[in-house]
């Protein structure tokens, strides 16, 4: 699975370069290899997600493998050949990818590993680009098929970075003991990272009891002391 997607992400990547390098050609002359390249992308994503869904016991349906599928068929059969069509769906596709990525990880430079920082990354260059494209025309007014190169190499260095992070498992009748206790050991690493996560969110939540707490008790003085006022000019 592991490889599968590494393989067609780097399809992917290779794609989009081609498209960049050969800019001035019309999109319709590249149209062929994007459309071949996004159709075997989709293929790759529901493969690799039914291997998932099996070793996992979890019925997830994959969205994107599909998207990419149907994007390649639309490319394919020439139902997508205006420029200002192939620039609004391919926008558009770059901010979805773009948010979709960013949605699964935190803000937090400090907390967040580093391939999270990168992946948060590539996903704020994803959206933006994305949004630029909209206003390419009004703006530098770069070749479309250049713009299209960009987004499908972006998309591409997100998938394979996110195959370098599905782990790999060996079949069955290839692996022995010394296998077994690597992905024993991952399975640790895994399951202390969210234990890590968890007390994280432990901590979080108790400081803001904290504070919550306090301010609770400032508020409830004040009243204590505004009826001791009260009480006092009563007296008066």
């Amino acid at each position: 699975m592991r490889t599968l997607m590494m393989f067609a992400s780097i399809a992917t990547v290779a794609a989009g370069t081609f498209c960049i390098a050969n800019s001035t050609v019309p999109f319709a002359g590249a149209a062929f290899v994007i459309g071949v390249v996004l159709l075997f992308l989709g293929i790759c994503e529901l493969i690799a997600d039914r291997v998932y869904a099996i070793r996992h016991n979890t019925e997830e349906l994959d969205v994107e493998g599909f998207i990419y599928i149907v994007l390649g068929i639309v490319i394919l059969t020439g139902m997508l050949a205006e420029n200002s069509a192939v620039m609004a769906t391919f926008a558009l596709w770059s901010v979805i990818e773009g948010l979709r990525t960013m949605s699964g990880k935190r803000f937090n430079l400090r907390d967040n590993s580093k391939d999270e920082n990168i992946t948060q990354l590539l996903g704020v260059i994803t959206t933006a680009f994305g949004i630029y494209m909209f206003f390419n025309i009004a703006l530098f007014n770069f070749p479309v098929l250049m713009m299209v190169g960009i987004v499908v190499f972006l998309i591409g260095t997100n998938r394979f970075l996110f195959a370098l992070n599905i782990q790999y498992s060996a079949p069955e009748f290839l692996t022995g003991t010394h296998e077994h206790l690597a992905e024993a050991k991952a399975e640790e690493k895994k399951a202390m990272a969210k234990a890590k996560e968890g007390i994280r969110e432990t901590n979080v939540a108790r400081r803001k009891i904290e504070r919550l707490s306090r301010e609770a008790a400032r508020a409830g003085n004040m009243k204590i002391d505004d009826k001791d006022r009260r009480r006092s000019r009563g007296n008066r």
